[in-house]
């Protein structure tokens, strides 16, 4: 009877860890969390959100740090000041799977100035779109683009529902954006269609 009840007590205690560990996995970018993203058995991805001072992105392999990028946040330009944070994420959920390696597409917001939140743009927000690329040990940027910009009127195609995410649909190894406003079209929409490989 004992040993049953001591078996019932670490039962409780292995779902109440597995719980917590898929609770903090699954975090996005919240200050001083990191979301790991899986490649396969031997490499991950974390990225590491520091309030104020920058996003690391760091590949995993068997445990071991190989490889670092960061994204410098400037002086007063922290997206956590206007509430634009959130959009400090991946794309897609999952990994895209190329024939060199995988591509991660990600998300980095910065607040548009450094200034009070008054005026033109005061509270706005310019979102890049890091393509990165891991191949074999290697972790790189592909292509970083300014994909959302109060200063330069570049907004994404959100379906009216706010998740900027739904403007990038993936297609054959390929990534197409679509803008509802963008100077290579006059201010009108537009959209682009990105090699992973």
């Amino acid at each position: 009877m004992l040993n049953i009840l001591k078996m019932r007590s670490r039962l409780c205690c292995l779902m109440l860890f597995s719980v917590f560990i898929t609770a903090s996995g699954s975090a996005r970018s919240a200050e001083g969390s990191s979301t790991i993203i899986k490649l396969n058995e031997d490499y991950s991805v974390s990225f590491d959100y520091k309030k104020k001072n920058s996003t690391h992105v760091i590949l995993i392999k068997k445990g071991k740090q190989i490889g670092k990028l960061s994204f410098p946040i400037p002086k007063g330009r922290d997206p956590k000041i206007i509430g634009a944070d959130s959009y400090n994420r991946t794309v897609f959920s999952q990994p895209i799977k190329t024939n060199s390696g995988y591509a991660i597409p990600y998300l980095f917001p910065l607040r548009t100035n450094s200034g009070d939140a008054q005026g033109q743009c005061g509270s706005g927000v310019e979102i890049w779109l890091k393509l990165i690329s891991i191949r074999n040990d290697s972790i790189f940027i592909k292509r970083d683009e300014l994909v959302q910009s109060c200063q330069h009127d570049i907004y994404l195609q959100d379906n009216g529902d706010g998740k900027i995410e739904n403007a990038f649909q993936l297609q054959n190894s390929k990534i197409i954006i679509r803008w509802l406003s963008h100077p290579n079209n006059n201010g009108d929409s537009y959209s682009e269609t990105i090699s992973l490989e």
